[in-house]
């Protein structure tokens, strides 16, 4: 990991039993993501990353994606329902590889200037903001992993 970076989480963590056949299953692929500590809006953006192991892996793509989140309440006999809706406004691919046959573990790192003028405006009461570093993995034809690493975005200097 470069000085400055920090590891992400995926947004879904396993559960206790998820984190059990985690620890003892050598054969499920685990990522690694890290990212530049304090990335603006408008500055360039560095993520370094690694999947192993990546045996029968055909393709890794990493992206950062931006979406906007409208929450719309909905009123109905049994109650209020908050219903909520993603948009991806801003998708940057940051890195893609093919895995070297025969090698256990495959990484890779990449760097994007993230767009300052593309986030939407609030202009919903309950709507956000969500970025996050995107890892897809191709195993085969029909078989692929996505895996999704939240990132906290300043806003840029000015």
């Amino acid at each position: 990991m470069k000085p400055g970076h920090v590891e992400l989480q995926p947004a879904s963590r396993p559960g206790w039993l998820g984190r059990l056949r985690l620890a003892f299953d050598r054969t499920r692929p685990r990522t690694r993501v890290s990212a530049s500590a304090t990335p603006h809006l408008g500055e360039l953006l560095e993520v370094e990353w690694g999947l192993e192991p990546s045996r029968g892996a055909t393709l890794v793509a990493v992206s950062l994606i931006g979406c906007e989140v409208a929450r719309r309440r909905v009123s109905a006999r049994t109650g209020i329902t908050i219903v909520p809706e993603r948009r991806a406004f801003c998708v940057v691919e940051l890195d893609r590889r093919v895995p070297q046959a025969g090698h256990a573990r495959t990484s890779g790192e990449g760097a994007a200037v993230v767009p300052d003028g593309l986030v939407p405006s609030f202009a919903g009461k309950f709507n956000e903001v969500e970025w996050s570093v995107v890892l897809d993995v191709s195993w085969g034809e029909t078989v692929s992993t996505r895996q999704e690493f939240p990132l906290t975005m300043l806003p840029g200097r000015t």
